[in-house]
């Protein structure tokens, strides 16, 4: 029941998203003001309703990785055609910032305070910024200014000193949710929406990008390789870990052949760890990582055939141990 004593309902009149896209993908150049503009316009579009017509806009973020991200409801309302004396309000419950802002305007109706309401939610994770601290009271001449990852640091709780990834295992760990029955379940979903979108249920939802001919005309299915499942998903880890033991054999002969080099080897595995873990599981792509994979593990196989280990002179282990020897009586 309204304030005024009638009863009064909530009604969505349509529904529209952009595409997810890729991490640094099709979008990457898209702020997250820029996707919600494409979002509501579409959404006004499908509704019929006219933009002079909505009362509010409330808008979903948590990120602010824009220039403009302070006034992200504000410029999604003016950008879309609301009138500028239209109110706008950006939330931020993080993961569900787009939910709280659909609550926030169903609130509002039901309060009476407004009648139509532009409600979502939108961000740009390719676009967090990398942070320097302090820079504006000036840095120490020869010191390099420390660069603080957003992106990283948004999705770490400091108070707690956990990252999402590390309360997802706490998680598994407390619930005992075997990692077997997790990787069964995300190559479910996957194929899922692979045949979603080979079906085409999305169409009804996902407002077309008409200005990205620049970025591969964006179908919407960013990200969602067609032979992503269970068995491409082993075999690409059965290739990752052969790579990386085959790298490892080769740091290893490196280390006896010139140990003054083994530092170097030891920082170009963990390099190359570091590249394909951050591309495979941030991209959630690993199709285009797996011939950069087989060149490594043909690679490091062949190096690690070819360059042999020297063998010890027996005489001069011979001699080390007798000096061990004496040394031993004399101490």
């Amino acid at each position: 029941m309204s304030p005024s004593g009638r009863e009064t309902g909530v009604v969505f009149l349509s529904g529209v998203r952009t595409g997810f896209g890729g991490f640094g993908g099709a979008l990457k150049d898209l702020t997250a003001t820029d996707l919600g503009v494409l979002a509501g316009v579409e959404a006004l579009a499908r509704s019929k309703v006219a933009p002079a017509e909505v009362d509010h806009v409330v808008f979903g973020n948590v990120l602010q990785t824009s220039a403009d991200a302070p006034y992200l409801a504000r410029h999604v309302g003016l950008r879309a055609g609301l009138p500028i004396e239209t109110p706008a309000v950006t939330v931020n419950r993080l993961c569900g910032s787009g939910f709280e802002a659909v609550a926030q305007a169903g609130q509002q109706i039901m309060l009476g305070e407004s009648r139509v309401v532009l409600a979502g939610g939108t961000e740009s994770m390719s676009q967090a910024p990398h942070v320097v601290r302090g820079a504006r009271w000036g840095l120490r001449l020869g010191t390099p200014p420390p660069l603080e990852d957003s992106l990283w640091e948004a999705v770490r709780d400091a108070h707690c000193g956990l990252s999402m990834a590390e309360t997802a295992e706490n998680l598994a760990q407390q619930y005992r949710v075997a990692r077997e029955a997790v990787d069964c379940y995300a190559a479910l979903s996957q194929a899922r929406a692979r045949d979603a979108w080979a079906r085409g249920d999305y169409a009804d939802e996902v407002g077309i990008i008409h200005d990205l001919e620049a970025r591969q005309a964006h179908n919407l299915y960013a990200g969602m390789a067609a032979e992503t499942g269970l068995p491409g998903l082993i075999f690409f880890m059965g290739i990752f870990i052969s790579t990386l033991i085959a790298l490892a054999r080769v740091r290893r002969r490196c280390a006896v052949i010139a140990p003054q080099h083994a530092a170097m080897a030891t920082a170009f595995l963990l390099a190359i760890v570091a590249y394909l873990t951050t591309g495979v599981f941030l991209h959630l792509a690993y199709e285009r990582y797996l011939w950069i994979l087989l060149a490594l593990a043909a690679s490091a196989a062949y190096v690690g055939q070819q360059v042999p280990v020297p063998e010890r002179d027996p005489a001069r282990r011979s001699v080390r141990a007798a000096g061990g020897l004496v040394g031993g009586s004399a101490g």
